[in-house]
Protein backbone atom coordinates (compact mmCIF):
# COMPACT_ATOMS: atom_id res chain seq x y z
CA UNK A 1 0.00 0.00 0.00
CA UNK A 2 1.32 3.65 -0.42
CA UNK A 3 0.27 6.81 1.31
CA UNK A 4 -1.11 9.91 -0.32
CA UNK A 5 -2.80 12.82 1.30
CA UNK A 6 -2.10 10.97 4.33
CA UNK A 7 -4.38 8.46 3.51
CA UNK A 8 -3.52 4.84 2.64
CA UNK A 9 -4.62 3.94 -0.29
CA UNK A 10 -6.02 0.81 -1.82
CA UNK A 11 -4.80 -0.53 -5.13
CA UNK A 12 -7.72 -2.95 -6.65
CA UNK A 13 -6.87 -5.41 -9.21
CA UNK A 14 -9.96 -7.30 -10.91
CA UNK A 15 -9.83 -11.10 -12.32
CA UNK A 16 -12.74 -11.82 -14.94
CA UNK A 17 -14.51 -11.23 -18.22
CA UNK A 18 -13.77 -7.11 -18.75
CA UNK A 19 -17.70 -6.70 -19.17
CA UNK A 20 -18.28 -8.50 -15.32
CA UNK A 21 -15.35 -6.18 -14.38
CA UNK A 22 -16.01 -2.89 -15.69
CA UNK A 23 -19.56 -2.99 -13.92
CA UNK A 24 -17.63 -3.14 -10.91
CA UNK A 25 -15.21 0.03 -11.45
CA UNK A 26 -17.39 2.63 -10.37
CA UNK A 27 -17.83 1.02 -6.71
CA UNK A 28 -14.52 1.15 -6.19
CA UNK A 29 -13.84 4.52 -7.42
CA UNK A 30 -16.77 5.35 -5.00
CA UNK A 31 -14.26 4.45 -1.72
CA UNK A 32 -11.70 7.38 -1.45
CA UNK A 33 -9.11 5.08 -0.41
CA UNK A 34 -9.34 2.91 -3.23
CA UNK A 35 -7.90 2.93 -6.91
CA UNK A 36 -8.33 0.40 -9.76
CA UNK A 37 -4.74 -1.21 -10.61
CA UNK A 38 -5.68 -3.34 -13.49
CA UNK A 39 -8.33 -5.96 -15.43
CA UNK A 40 -6.79 -9.07 -15.25
CA UNK A 41 -8.66 -10.91 -18.61
CA UNK A 42 -6.46 -14.45 -18.16
CA UNK A 43 -4.99 -16.48 -14.96
CA UNK A 44 -1.62 -17.15 -17.42
CA UNK A 45 -1.06 -15.88 -20.87
CA UNK A 46 2.00 -14.31 -22.61
CA UNK A 47 2.05 -10.59 -22.41
CA UNK A 48 1.93 -8.38 -25.62
CA UNK A 49 0.83 -5.34 -26.60
CA UNK A 50 -2.63 -6.28 -28.14
CA UNK A 51 -3.80 -8.10 -25.19
CA UNK A 52 -3.47 -5.03 -23.16
CA UNK A 53 -5.63 -3.19 -24.70
CA UNK A 54 -4.18 0.21 -24.11
CA UNK A 55 -6.67 2.66 -25.17
CA UNK A 56 -9.24 1.42 -22.42
CA UNK A 57 -9.48 3.96 -19.10
CA UNK A 58 -8.25 0.68 -16.91
CA UNK A 59 -5.10 -1.14 -18.17
CA UNK A 60 -6.04 -4.72 -18.77
CA UNK A 61 -3.59 -7.34 -18.40
CA UNK A 62 -3.19 -11.21 -19.64
CA UNK A 63 -1.68 -12.90 -16.67
CA UNK A 64 -2.49 -12.82 -13.04
CA UNK A 65 1.96 -12.32 -12.13
CA UNK A 66 1.77 -8.96 -13.99
CA UNK A 67 -0.81 -7.35 -11.77
CA UNK A 68 -0.36 -8.99 -8.05
CA UNK A 69 2.94 -6.37 -7.73
CA UNK A 70 1.20 -3.47 -8.52
CA UNK A 71 -1.75 -4.39 -6.15
CA UNK A 72 -3.03 -4.56 -2.95
CA UNK A 73 -5.97 -6.14 -3.33
CA UNK A 74 -7.06 -9.50 -6.12
CA UNK A 75 -10.89 -9.28 -6.75
CA UNK A 76 -11.48 -12.52 -8.53
CA UNK A 77 -14.89 -12.80 -10.59
CA UNK A 78 -14.79 -16.10 -11.60
CA UNK A 79 -12.98 -18.34 -9.38
CA UNK A 80 -13.20 -22.11 -10.53
CA UNK A 81 -10.61 -25.39 -9.92
CA UNK A 82 -8.47 -23.61 -11.93
CA UNK A 83 -8.57 -20.53 -10.21
CA UNK A 84 -6.74 -22.30 -6.77
CA UNK A 85 -3.21 -21.88 -7.71
CA UNK A 86 -3.30 -18.14 -8.30
CA UNK A 87 -5.33 -17.34 -5.03
CA UNK A 88 -2.82 -19.29 -3.14
CA UNK A 89 -0.04 -17.27 -4.73
CA UNK A 90 -1.96 -13.86 -4.07
CA UNK A 91 -2.55 -15.11 -0.23
CA UNK A 92 0.91 -15.73 0.22
CA UNK A 93 1.81 -12.18 -1.52
CA UNK A 94 0.08 -10.95 1.37
CA UNK A 95 -2.87 -9.71 -0.85
CA UNK A 96 -6.42 -9.47 0.58
CA UNK A 97 -8.41 -11.56 -1.66
CA UNK A 98 -12.44 -11.45 -2.50
CA UNK A 99 -13.65 -14.41 -4.33
CA UNK A 100 -16.96 -15.31 -6.17
CA UNK A 101 -16.77 -19.12 -6.50
CA UNK A 102 -19.01 -20.23 -10.02
CA UNK A 103 -18.62 -23.86 -8.34
CA UNK A 104 -18.38 -24.47 -4.96
CA UNK A 105 -14.67 -24.80 -3.07
CA UNK A 106 -13.34 -28.05 -1.55
CA UNK A 107 -12.98 -27.42 2.45
CA UNK A 108 -9.40 -28.55 2.43
CA UNK A 109 -8.83 -26.01 -0.32
CA UNK A 110 -11.03 -23.17 1.85
CA UNK A 111 -8.42 -24.69 4.97
CA UNK A 112 -5.36 -24.07 3.23
CA UNK A 113 -6.79 -20.56 2.05
CA UNK A 114 -7.50 -19.75 5.83
CA UNK A 115 -4.31 -20.92 6.48
CA UNK A 116 -2.59 -18.49 4.28
CA UNK A 117 -4.36 -15.76 4.51
CA UNK A 118 -3.98 -15.94 8.36
CA UNK A 119 0.15 -15.84 7.93
CA UNK A 120 0.06 -13.03 5.90
CA UNK A 121 -2.42 -11.08 8.06
CA UNK A 122 -4.73 -10.42 5.15
CA UNK A 123 -8.36 -10.77 4.64
CA UNK A 124 -10.10 -13.76 2.34
CA UNK A 125 -13.72 -12.60 1.38
CA UNK A 126 -16.31 -15.44 0.33
CA UNK A 127 -19.12 -14.26 -1.53
CA UNK A 128 -21.86 -15.30 0.81
CA UNK A 129 -24.24 -12.57 1.56
CA UNK A 130 -26.67 -11.26 -2.10
CA UNK A 131 -28.48 -8.81 -3.08
CA UNK A 132 -31.73 -8.96 -1.21
CA UNK A 133 -32.89 -5.45 -2.51
CA UNK A 134 -36.58 -4.66 -0.91
CA UNK A 135 -36.63 -7.98 1.22
CA UNK A 136 -33.65 -6.59 3.29
CA UNK A 137 -35.41 -2.99 3.65
CA UNK A 138 -38.30 -5.06 5.27
CA UNK A 139 -36.12 -7.94 7.12
CA UNK A 140 -34.17 -4.88 8.73
CA UNK A 141 -37.18 -3.16 9.72
CA UNK A 142 -39.12 -5.86 10.93
CA UNK A 143 -36.29 -5.65 13.48
CA UNK A 144 -36.62 -9.48 14.62
CA UNK A 145 -35.34 -12.33 12.80
CA UNK A 146 -37.86 -15.18 11.16
CA UNK A 147 -38.18 -17.95 13.32
CA UNK A 148 -39.38 -19.88 10.29
CA UNK A 149 -38.21 -19.92 6.38
CA UNK A 150 -39.67 -21.99 3.93
CA UNK A 151 -38.45 -21.61 0.07
CA UNK A 152 -40.05 -23.37 -2.56
CA UNK A 153 -37.60 -22.67 -5.60
CA UNK A 154 -38.65 -23.76 -8.71
CA UNK A 155 -35.75 -24.87 -11.58
CA UNK A 156 -35.44 -25.52 -15.28
CA UNK A 157 -34.09 -28.76 -15.88
CA UNK A 158 -30.47 -28.96 -16.93
CA UNK A 159 -29.61 -32.22 -16.42
CA UNK A 160 -26.67 -31.88 -19.11
CA UNK A 161 -24.64 -28.94 -17.10
CA UNK A 162 -21.94 -29.81 -15.15
CA UNK A 163 -22.36 -28.09 -11.74
CA UNK A 164 -26.04 -27.43 -12.22
CA UNK A 165 -26.95 -29.33 -8.94
CA UNK A 166 -24.19 -27.43 -6.69
CA UNK A 167 -25.03 -24.32 -8.32
CA UNK A 168 -28.63 -24.30 -7.37
CA UNK A 169 -27.81 -25.28 -3.94
CA UNK A 170 -25.26 -22.98 -3.28
CA UNK A 171 -27.59 -19.80 -4.72
CA UNK A 172 -30.43 -21.15 -2.39
CA UNK A 173 -28.48 -21.68 0.35
CA UNK A 174 -27.03 -18.52 0.55
CA UNK A 175 -30.63 -16.81 0.04
CA UNK A 176 -31.55 -18.60 3.11
CA UNK A 177 -28.52 -18.11 5.13
CA UNK A 178 -28.65 -14.00 4.44
CA UNK A 179 -31.96 -13.87 5.97
CA UNK A 180 -31.95 -16.44 8.79
CA UNK A 181 -27.93 -15.17 9.65
CA UNK A 182 -26.90 -17.37 12.20
CA UNK A 183 -24.88 -20.63 11.35
CA UNK A 184 -26.19 -24.06 10.41
CA UNK A 185 -26.87 -26.36 13.63
CA UNK A 186 -28.06 -29.30 11.63
CA UNK A 187 -29.83 -30.42 8.97
CA UNK A 188 -31.66 -33.79 7.25
CA UNK A 189 -31.55 -34.12 3.29
CA UNK A 190 -34.25 -35.99 0.93
CA UNK A 191 -33.88 -36.21 -2.30
CA UNK A 192 -36.19 -37.83 -5.83
CA UNK A 193 -34.74 -39.70 -6.97
CA UNK A 194 -32.93 -40.63 -4.17
CA UNK A 195 -28.67 -40.25 -4.38
CA UNK A 196 -29.29 -39.11 -8.04
CA UNK A 197 -26.45 -37.05 -9.73
CA UNK A 198 -29.49 -34.75 -11.11
CA UNK A 199 -32.32 -35.50 -8.31
CA UNK A 200 -35.72 -34.26 -9.95
CA UNK A 201 -36.54 -32.72 -6.08
CA UNK A 202 -34.31 -31.76 -3.13
CA UNK A 203 -35.73 -31.06 0.00
CA UNK A 204 -33.33 -30.11 3.43
CA UNK A 205 -34.80 -29.20 6.61
CA UNK A 206 -32.13 -26.80 8.89
CA UNK A 207 -32.03 -25.91 12.58
CA UNK A 208 -29.97 -22.64 12.66
CA UNK A 209 -27.61 -22.22 16.11
CA UNK A 210 -30.31 -19.75 17.89
CA UNK A 211 -33.15 -22.22 17.33
CA UNK A 212 -34.97 -21.23 14.52
CA UNK A 213 -35.76 -23.45 11.42
CA UNK A 214 -36.19 -23.61 7.72
CA UNK A 215 -37.66 -25.89 4.88
CA UNK A 216 -36.29 -25.75 1.27
CA UNK A 217 -37.17 -27.29 -1.52
CA UNK A 218 -35.70 -27.36 -5.10
CA UNK A 219 -37.87 -28.19 -7.70
CA UNK A 220 -36.90 -28.86 -11.51
CA UNK A 221 -40.54 -30.26 -12.60
CA UNK A 222 -42.60 -27.40 -13.55
CA UNK A 223 -40.43 -25.90 -16.46
CA UNK A 224 -40.44 -22.84 -14.49
CA UNK A 225 -37.10 -20.42 -13.07
CA UNK A 226 -38.78 -19.00 -10.10
CA UNK A 227 -38.74 -18.49 -6.01
CA UNK A 228 -42.03 -18.64 -3.98
CA UNK A 229 -40.37 -17.81 -0.02
CA UNK A 230 -42.41 -17.29 3.33
CA UNK A 231 -40.48 -15.81 6.57
CA UNK A 232 -42.83 -16.09 9.72
CA UNK A 233 -42.09 -14.09 12.62
CA UNK A 234 -44.07 -13.80 16.13
CA UNK A 235 -45.44 -10.42 14.72
CA UNK A 236 -46.28 -11.41 10.83
CA UNK A 237 -45.44 -12.59 7.98
CA UNK A 238 -43.34 -11.67 4.90
CA UNK A 239 -44.14 -13.56 1.42
CA UNK A 240 -41.93 -13.07 -1.91
CA UNK A 241 -43.34 -14.46 -4.71
CA UNK A 242 -40.19 -13.34 -7.83
CA UNK A 243 -42.77 -15.35 -10.31
CA UNK A 244 -45.52 -12.50 -9.54
CA UNK A 245 -42.73 -9.69 -8.72
CA UNK A 246 -44.65 -8.79 -5.34
CA UNK A 247 -43.68 -9.04 -1.69
CA UNK A 248 -46.43 -9.14 0.99
CA UNK A 249 -45.58 -7.79 4.77
CA UNK A 250 -49.04 -9.55 6.70
CA UNK A 251 -48.84 -8.22 10.76
CA UNK A 252 -50.93 -10.50 12.78
CA UNK A 253 -51.65 -7.59 15.48
CA UNK A 254 -53.81 -5.10 12.68
CA UNK A 255 -54.19 -8.16 10.15
CA UNK A 256 -53.39 -5.88 7.52
CA UNK A 257 -51.55 -6.66 4.42
CA UNK A 258 -48.98 -4.57 2.69
CA UNK A 259 -47.55 -4.96 -0.82
CA UNK A 260 -44.40 -4.44 -2.27
CA UNK A 261 -43.82 -4.28 -6.66
CA UNK A 262 -40.30 -6.61 -6.35
CA UNK A 263 -37.70 -4.74 -8.55
CA UNK A 264 -35.60 -7.12 -9.05
CA UNK A 265 -34.94 -10.86 -10.42
CA UNK A 266 -33.53 -13.60 -9.17
CA UNK A 267 -29.88 -13.08 -11.56
CA UNK A 268 -29.82 -9.63 -9.77
CA UNK A 269 -29.07 -11.28 -6.51
CA UNK A 270 -25.71 -12.17 -7.52
CA UNK A 271 -24.75 -8.20 -7.90
CA UNK A 272 -21.66 -7.93 -6.36
CA UNK A 273 -21.48 -4.44 -5.99
CA UNK A 274 -22.65 -4.23 -2.18
CA UNK A 275 -20.77 -7.17 -1.09
CA UNK A 276 -16.92 -6.09 -2.79
CA UNK A 277 -18.28 -2.52 -1.29
CA UNK A 278 -18.37 -4.24 2.58
CA UNK A 279 -15.19 -6.38 1.59
CA UNK A 280 -13.49 -2.97 0.99
CA UNK A 281 -14.80 -1.79 4.41
CA UNK A 282 -13.55 -4.53 6.16
CA UNK A 283 -9.87 -4.02 4.90
CA UNK A 284 -9.96 -0.31 5.85
CA UNK A 285 -10.54 -1.25 9.57
CA UNK A 286 -8.87 -4.23 9.43
CA UNK A 287 -7.98 -5.84 12.86
CA UNK A 288 -6.68 -8.64 14.23
CA UNK A 289 -7.08 -11.62 14.85
CA UNK A 290 -9.75 -12.14 12.27
CA UNK A 291 -12.65 -13.90 12.45
CA UNK A 292 -12.43 -15.83 8.34
CA UNK A 293 -16.25 -17.10 9.78
CA UNK A 294 -17.23 -14.06 9.28
CA UNK A 295 -16.20 -13.62 5.65
CA UNK A 296 -18.06 -16.59 4.08
CA UNK A 297 -15.87 -19.48 5.05
CA UNK A 298 -18.63 -21.10 7.58
CA UNK A 299 -21.35 -21.12 4.97
CA UNK A 300 -19.60 -22.86 2.09
CA UNK A 301 -18.65 -25.78 3.79
CA UNK A 302 -22.02 -26.03 4.95
CA UNK A 303 -22.94 -26.16 1.75
CA UNK A 304 -20.21 -28.41 0.62
CA UNK A 305 -21.49 -31.21 3.63
CA UNK A 306 -25.00 -30.61 2.06
CA UNK A 307 -24.05 -31.43 -1.68
CA UNK A 308 -22.14 -34.55 -0.59
CA UNK A 309 -25.70 -35.55 0.92
CA UNK A 310 -26.83 -35.21 -2.26
CA UNK A 311 -24.94 -36.42 -5.05
CA UNK A 312 -22.99 -39.71 -5.23
CA UNK A 313 -19.24 -39.34 -4.04
CA UNK A 314 -17.99 -40.26 -7.23
CA UNK A 315 -19.67 -37.20 -9.46
CA UNK A 316 -17.98 -34.57 -6.46
CA UNK A 317 -16.28 -31.91 -8.72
Amino acid sequence: MYITNAKIMLRIALQGSINDSVKLLETIRSKDNCIVSGLCTELEEPENEKNKLLDHPVQIFSTIHSIIPISDVVIFLEHTNETVPYVKLCLKESRHVFIYPVNLIRPETLKEYVKLAEEAGVILYLFHRPNLGKLENLLNGNGNLPEFIDIYRYVLPKENQPGYVEAVLRDEMLYLTSVAKYPVKKFKVATVPYYSTYPFIINVRIEFTNGSTANLTINTFTGLNTRFSEFYFSDGLIQVNTLEKNIRHRIWKTDKTYKYELNGWLNEEKDLKSEIAKFLSEISKISYPLNHYEFGYNIYNTIWELFREITPAGQLN
